[in-house]
């Protein structure tokens, strides 16, 4: 009989560690459980106000109107500062274009020393849709030469026109012209 009530005993105590522990756990779990929604929630906010703060700067961006030549390109006062990202790449230096049905068409110019590029980037509801390096320079043999390049210039009817010119002897002959336009949906179409 003792063993019996030894057994009963026994076997109510782990009844109830089992339960003790349970319920330890099921408190634990819940508390995970509200740490990571509210956790998840603080990070939904965060990217909301990044969307918010891009969706700003990029709306309060100058745009630069067409036609676009060289002497604008090159010019010192023409180009702005970002105070965003877009697409990624490194430069804070722009000229925003006007927009084409509701598309963003920036041209971002990376200025670094010896090299340079000039990149074309449109933009719909914030995504980027073309990226294209539409001006380069490359670094010549020589120090502080140029052994290619190619400059661009915009129309007023929005053309592009890209003139890559390489290095032959003491002058530069033209390599590949092309011209391109942006359509209604942000992309690059090849003009003839």
């Amino acid at each position: 009989m003792m063993k019996r009530i030894l057994s009963i005993a026994i076997l109510a105590l782990l009844f109830t560690n089992c339960n003790g522990n349970s319920k330890s756990e099921n408190r634990r779990s819940s508390k995970d459980n509200l740490n990571a929604e509210l956790q998840k929630d603080s990070t939904n906010k965060v990217a909301e106000e990044n969307k918010e703060n891009q969706n700003d700067c990029l709306s309060n961006t100058k745009i630069t109107n067409l036609p676009i030549t060289n002497s604008i390109i090159d010019g010192n006062n023409v180009w702005n500062e970002l105070d965003c990202n877009i697409a990624n790449l490194d430069t804070k230096d722009y000229l925003r274009l006007p927009d084409i049905n509701g598309i963003k068409v920036f041209i971002i110019g990376n200025f670094n020393f010896d090299d340079f590029t000039y990149t074309l980037v449109t933009l719909k509801n914030n995504k980027v849709i073309t990226k294209k390096d539409i001006g380069f320079a490359k670094e010549g043999d020589e120090p502080n030469t140029v052994s290619e390049f190619t400059q661009f210039e915009i129309n007023k009817d929005y053309v592009f026109g890209l003139n890559t010119k390489t290095k032959n002897g003491e002058d530069f002959k033209t390599l590949k012209t092309e011209k391109f336009k942006i359509d209604d949906n942000g992309l690059i179409v090849v003009v003839k």
